[in-house]
């Protein structure tokens, strides 16, 4: 039994050891000064962070859509996985 393990970017993982265990990251959303992120694919946290002491109202987050869980899902099952273990906030 293959298993693959999805999670979202709150997990932290280092880019490293993601690509050592195959783990799939969907990214969550950030909103930051009225504008939308997509968590370390457009924003990474040194951007963030830099950007935080200036944020009104405060940053805000949200969920990728099931449209994104979806794709992740079904991209592991095209890579021959015969499990999903998926771990999310």
């Amino acid at each position: 039994m293959t298993i693959h393990i999805v999670t979202d970017s709150t997990s932290d993982i280092p880019e490293d050891r993601r690509a050592d265990l195959s783990i799939s990251v969907i990214p969550q959303y950030l909103t930051v000064n009225g504008q939308s992120y997509q968590d370390n694919v457009d924003l990474s946290r040194c951007e963030f962070y830099r950007m935080l002491p200036n944020t009104d109202p405060n940053p805000t987050t949200a969920t990728p859509s099931p449209d994104q869980f979806t794709a992740t899902y079904e991209k592991a099952v095209d890579l021959g996985v015969s499990a999903i273990f998926s771990i999310h906030i």
